[in-house]
Order: structure tokens, then sequence, then C-alpha cells
């Protein structure tokens, strides 16, 4: 391993920020929703992505399972700044809050959370690599 391998060594955290809680939107128009439920309690992680061929909303936020099926939909008013964070390269994710009925119909609420990845540990990471000057490099 060289001296610069050895500089810029670290490991990257993914730390949740908080974005916003709601509900997931269009439940009851979800295929096989009995056994996407069945694995859906408080705690689960769900991922969103952008689904690019909505042809009703072109930021329509999807929210999917641990096995990709789709669950359901970022609510339309909370879904704008989600789907530019998802245009931006960053991950989604969401954690069940809570798992009911909300008038006959199946209600899933969750927070929403931006993996924002950093480098463990505390101070700087020095990535300039360290060399000495020779008479060879001393005028580059």
């Amino acid at each position: 391993m060289s001296d610069l391998d050895q500089d810029i060594m670290f490991t990257l955290v993914r730390e949740p920020i908080f974005l916003t809680e709601t509900h997931i939107a269009g439940l009851r128009y979800t295929p096989d929703l009995g056994d996407i439920m069945a694995g859906i309690k408080e705690g689960t992680t769900l991922r969103a992505f952008l689904e690019v061929d909505n042809e009703y909303d072109e930021d329509a936020v999807v929210i999917v399972d641990d096995k990709d099926r789709k669950v359901g939909h970022v609510p339309r008013p909370s879904n704008r700044i989600i789907a530019n964070l998802i245009r931006a390269g960053k991950d989604i994710e969401c954690e069940v809050e809570a798992v009911g009925t909300l008038k006959g119909e199946p209600n899933v609420r969750v927070s929403i959370y931006m993996m924002e990845s950093r480098p463990s540990g505390r101070g700087s990471i020095d990535v300039v690599p360290r060399f000495s000057a020779t008479p060879e490099t001393a005028n580059l």
C-alpha cells in the first residue's frame, strides 16, 4: 500500500437526514397488496425512486419494498423536493412509522430520509500526497 493510499483510507457512514413524514398514497391500487402488507410493519425500511414513466406526474416518487415491489407513492404535495433530490443522485429511504386502516382503507405512515454518505471519524481527511522534493522534482 502506498503512502497516498494510507492517507485517504476512511469508512463512509450513511447518515439519515429527515425530510418529512407522510402517508403512502395509492395503496388501494397496488397489485398483491395483501402479500406486500404482510411484510410491512413499524420500523420496516422502504426505498423511494423517481417513477420516470408516470404519465400523470413528472415528479412521481414510487415507494418499493425490499423485493422491489411497488407499494405506493409519495403524495403529490410532498414529492417535488424529493424528486429533485433523487434527480441530483441522492438516495431516499422511508421508515414505516405506523400501519393500520383509515376509513376502511389500508394506511401506512412513513418518515422519509435523504441518506447522506460522510466519512467516519473526526477532523478532516488528508488527501494531499506527501513527497519530498528531490533535485529531479524541485522545478516541477
